[in-house]
Protein backbone atom coordinates (compact mmCIF):
# COMPACT_ATOMS: atom_id res chain seq x y z
CA UNK A 1 0.00 0.00 0.00
CA UNK A 2 2.86 2.30 0.80
CA UNK A 3 4.30 1.65 -2.62
CA UNK A 4 1.04 2.64 -4.28
CA UNK A 5 0.78 5.88 -2.33
CA UNK A 6 4.41 6.70 -3.07
CA UNK A 7 3.86 5.95 -6.76
CA UNK A 8 0.80 8.30 -6.87
CA UNK A 9 2.79 11.08 -5.18
CA UNK A 10 5.67 10.75 -7.64
CA UNK A 11 3.28 10.66 -10.60
CA UNK A 12 1.38 13.77 -9.46
CA UNK A 13 4.67 15.67 -8.93
CA UNK A 14 5.75 14.77 -12.44
CA UNK A 15 2.40 15.88 -13.93
CA UNK A 16 2.54 19.21 -12.05
CA UNK A 17 6.05 19.92 -13.32
CA UNK A 18 4.95 19.21 -16.90
CA UNK A 19 2.00 21.66 -16.72
CA UNK A 20 4.09 24.32 -14.96
CA UNK A 21 6.33 24.65 -17.98
CA UNK A 22 3.49 26.50 -19.84
CA UNK A 23 3.35 27.09 -23.56
CA UNK A 24 6.24 25.72 -25.61
CA UNK A 25 8.68 28.42 -26.71
CA UNK A 26 8.11 27.58 -30.35
CA UNK A 27 4.47 28.93 -30.24
CA UNK A 28 3.83 32.06 -32.32
CA UNK A 29 1.23 34.85 -32.06
CA UNK A 30 -0.25 37.48 -34.33
CA UNK A 31 -2.76 40.33 -34.04
CA UNK A 32 -5.35 42.13 -36.14
CA UNK A 33 -6.57 45.69 -35.80
CA UNK A 34 -8.97 48.16 -37.35
CA UNK A 35 -9.63 51.86 -36.98
CA UNK A 36 -12.99 52.97 -35.55
CA UNK A 37 -14.20 56.40 -36.64
CA UNK A 38 -16.96 58.14 -34.68
CA UNK A 39 -18.65 60.71 -36.91
CA UNK A 40 -20.73 63.32 -35.08
CA UNK A 41 -23.21 65.42 -37.05
CA UNK A 42 -25.21 68.49 -36.07
CA UNK A 43 -28.42 67.62 -34.28
CA UNK A 44 -31.38 69.86 -33.60
CA UNK A 45 -34.73 68.74 -32.18
CA UNK A 46 -37.50 71.20 -31.36
CA UNK A 47 -40.71 69.89 -29.79
CA UNK A 48 -43.69 70.89 -27.67
CA UNK A 49 -43.44 69.11 -24.32
CA UNK A 50 -47.20 68.39 -24.13
CA UNK A 51 -47.15 66.37 -27.37
CA UNK A 52 -43.46 65.41 -27.57
CA UNK A 53 -43.58 66.35 -31.25
CA UNK A 54 -43.08 69.43 -33.39
CA UNK A 55 -46.86 69.87 -33.58
CA UNK A 56 -48.36 71.31 -30.41
CA UNK A 57 -51.85 70.73 -29.18
CA UNK A 58 -54.65 73.09 -30.23
CA UNK A 59 -54.89 76.19 -28.05
CA UNK A 60 -58.48 77.43 -27.74
CA UNK A 61 -59.16 80.90 -26.38
CA UNK A 62 -62.87 81.30 -25.50
CA UNK A 63 -64.62 84.71 -25.25
CA UNK A 64 -67.84 85.02 -23.28
CA UNK A 65 -68.02 88.54 -21.75
CA UNK A 66 -67.60 92.07 -23.04
CA UNK A 67 -64.54 92.36 -20.80
CA UNK A 68 -62.98 89.36 -22.59
CA UNK A 69 -63.51 90.99 -25.99
CA UNK A 70 -62.14 94.39 -25.02
CA UNK A 71 -59.42 93.48 -22.50
CA UNK A 72 -58.32 90.15 -23.98
CA UNK A 73 -57.95 86.59 -22.76
CA UNK A 74 -54.61 84.89 -22.01
CA UNK A 75 -53.74 81.23 -22.29
CA UNK A 76 -51.75 78.96 -20.03
CA UNK A 77 -48.08 78.32 -20.73
CA UNK A 78 -47.07 76.39 -23.82
CA UNK A 79 -43.65 74.78 -23.24
CA UNK A 80 -41.13 73.90 -25.95
CA UNK A 81 -37.93 71.85 -25.64
CA UNK A 82 -34.75 72.19 -27.71
CA UNK A 83 -32.11 69.45 -27.98
CA UNK A 84 -29.00 70.48 -29.86
CA UNK A 85 -25.24 70.11 -29.93
CA UNK A 86 -24.69 73.75 -30.97
CA UNK A 87 -25.85 77.15 -29.73
CA UNK A 88 -29.19 78.23 -31.20
CA UNK A 89 -31.68 81.05 -31.77
CA UNK A 90 -35.50 80.93 -31.73
CA UNK A 91 -37.92 82.91 -33.86
CA UNK A 92 -41.72 83.08 -34.13
CA UNK A 93 -44.24 84.06 -36.81
CA UNK A 94 -47.74 83.18 -37.97
CA UNK A 95 -48.71 81.24 -41.07
CA UNK A 96 -50.77 84.17 -42.43
CA UNK A 97 -51.48 87.85 -41.85
CA UNK A 98 -55.19 87.19 -41.24
CA UNK A 99 -57.03 84.53 -39.29
CA UNK A 100 -58.95 81.85 -41.20
CA UNK A 101 -62.67 82.02 -40.41
CA UNK A 102 -65.18 79.23 -40.01
CA UNK A 103 -68.74 79.85 -38.92
CA UNK A 104 -72.22 80.35 -40.23
CA UNK A 105 -72.31 81.97 -43.70
CA UNK A 106 -72.94 85.69 -43.57
CA UNK A 107 -72.06 86.07 -39.87
CA UNK A 108 -68.39 87.00 -40.25
CA UNK A 109 -67.51 90.60 -39.62
CA UNK A 110 -64.45 92.21 -41.13
CA UNK A 111 -61.38 90.08 -41.75
CA UNK A 112 -59.45 89.72 -38.50
CA UNK A 113 -55.75 90.68 -38.80
CA UNK A 114 -53.36 88.66 -36.64
CA UNK A 115 -51.08 91.58 -35.72
CA UNK A 116 -53.85 93.61 -34.04
CA UNK A 117 -55.40 90.66 -32.16
CA UNK A 118 -52.84 88.00 -31.16
CA UNK A 119 -49.80 88.52 -28.96
CA UNK A 120 -47.21 86.25 -27.37
CA UNK A 121 -45.09 86.63 -24.25
CA UNK A 122 -42.09 84.63 -23.05
CA UNK A 123 -43.34 83.16 -19.78
CA UNK A 124 -40.08 81.37 -18.88
CA UNK A 125 -36.67 80.93 -20.45
CA UNK A 126 -34.40 78.03 -19.49
CA UNK A 127 -32.31 77.98 -22.66
CA UNK A 128 -29.28 79.80 -21.29
CA UNK A 129 -29.83 82.36 -24.06
CA UNK A 130 -31.02 85.95 -23.97
CA UNK A 131 -34.65 86.93 -24.51
CA UNK A 132 -34.52 89.67 -27.13
CA UNK A 133 -36.44 92.96 -27.04
CA UNK A 134 -39.32 93.65 -27.36
CA UNK A 135 -40.04 90.30 -25.65
CA UNK A 136 -39.95 90.01 -21.90
CA UNK A 137 -41.88 88.48 -19.05
CA UNK A 138 -45.32 90.04 -18.65
CA UNK A 139 -45.13 91.75 -22.03
CA UNK A 140 -47.20 90.55 -24.99
CA UNK A 141 -45.74 91.26 -28.44
CA UNK A 142 -48.01 91.31 -31.51
CA UNK A 143 -47.51 88.38 -33.84
CA UNK A 144 -47.47 88.63 -37.62
CA UNK A 145 -46.41 86.63 -40.66
CA UNK A 146 -43.00 88.29 -40.35
CA UNK A 147 -40.46 86.36 -38.25
CA UNK A 148 -39.56 87.89 -34.88
CA UNK A 149 -36.45 86.76 -32.99
CA UNK A 150 -37.29 85.66 -29.44
CA UNK A 151 -34.13 84.04 -28.02
CA UNK A 152 -30.51 84.36 -29.08
CA UNK A 153 -27.43 82.38 -28.11
CA UNK A 154 -29.23 79.47 -26.40
CA UNK A 155 -26.90 76.87 -24.88
CA UNK A 156 -26.33 73.47 -26.38
CA UNK A 157 -27.85 70.64 -24.38
CA UNK A 158 -30.42 67.89 -24.32
CA UNK A 159 -33.16 69.65 -22.35
CA UNK A 160 -33.27 73.40 -23.01
CA UNK A 161 -36.80 74.75 -22.44
CA UNK A 162 -38.84 77.90 -22.77
CA UNK A 163 -42.53 78.68 -22.42
CA UNK A 164 -44.84 81.18 -24.06
CA UNK A 165 -48.36 82.43 -23.39
CA UNK A 166 -50.77 83.85 -25.96
CA UNK A 167 -53.22 86.69 -25.52
CA UNK A 168 -56.03 87.52 -27.94
CA UNK A 169 -57.89 90.84 -27.89
CA UNK A 170 -60.30 90.81 -30.85
CA UNK A 171 -62.54 93.75 -30.00
CA UNK A 172 -66.23 93.62 -30.91
CA UNK A 173 -66.23 94.26 -34.68
CA UNK A 174 -65.87 90.61 -35.78
CA UNK A 175 -68.68 88.13 -36.29
CA UNK A 176 -69.18 85.05 -34.16
CA UNK A 177 -67.40 81.91 -35.25
CA UNK A 178 -63.97 80.36 -35.00
CA UNK A 179 -60.85 82.20 -36.15
CA UNK A 180 -57.61 80.21 -36.50
CA UNK A 181 -53.99 80.77 -37.45
CA UNK A 182 -50.86 78.65 -37.01
CA UNK A 183 -48.05 80.02 -34.86
CA UNK A 184 -44.67 78.80 -36.12
CA UNK A 185 -41.59 78.64 -33.90
CA UNK A 186 -38.22 78.10 -35.56
CA UNK A 187 -34.99 77.02 -33.87
CA UNK A 188 -31.80 77.70 -35.84
CA UNK A 189 -28.30 76.58 -34.91
CA UNK A 190 -25.77 79.38 -34.69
Amino acid sequence: MRKIILFILILSSFAGATFAQGRPSSASSTSAHQRVSVQLNNILEFTFTNTNSNKGGIVTIPFSTMHDYTQGVSTGEQELRIRTNKKFAIGVKTSASYFDYSGAPGTAGTAMPVDSVLGVEVASNHTGGQVLPPFGSGRYVSLSSRNLDIVNNGNLGSDQRFSVKYKATPGISHGTGTYTVDVIFTATQQ
